[in-house]
């Protein structure tokens, strides 16, 4: 498995992005976001408003996407957080730079390593070639 159990928690949170919130059940939406805030709960402003924040950020899409067209709201992280107003989603902001900052692969340093080898021998190879056909 290439992914851990939190990165796995982390995926399941991406439903607090509008596109995606407004195509699962509420209840589907709300367990996912759930696992994301058991996640991020120490790094949370105000654990305790997080249900309360969540309901009114789901309808705050919901409405977006009945009064405008649905393929409007936001898709990326990047995209909900710059129009996310920390003082009305406070919890909601910080779950989102939480999976902001997640990585994006789970390349280990021996693999780019291995790679960056390849490459290097590779050039150091043809290096001689290259100096030998300048002598001539």
């Amino acid at each position: 498995m290439r992914f851990t159990h939190l990165h796995q928690k982390a995926f399941q949170g991406l439903s607090i992005i509008p596109s995606i919130l407004v195509t699962v059940t509420p209840a589907e939406g709300n367990r996912r976001i759930q696992e994301l805030v058991d996640l991020y709960r120490a790094d949370l402003p105000s654990p305790g408003n997080i249900n309360s924040e969540v309901h009114t950020w789901r309808v705050r899409w919901e409405n977006k996407a009945k009064e405008q067209d649905p393929t409007s709201l936001p898709t990326t992280l990047t995209t909900t957080l710059s129009q996310t107003p920390s003082s009305m989603f406070p919890n909601v902001r910080t779950l989102l730079i939480g999976l902001c900052t997640l990585p994006v692969t789970t390349c280990s340093a021996e693999r780019s390593f291995g790679g960056l080898k390849r490459i290097k021998t590779t050039l150091r190879s043809t290096m001689g070639n290259e100096r030998l056909t300048g002598l001539t």
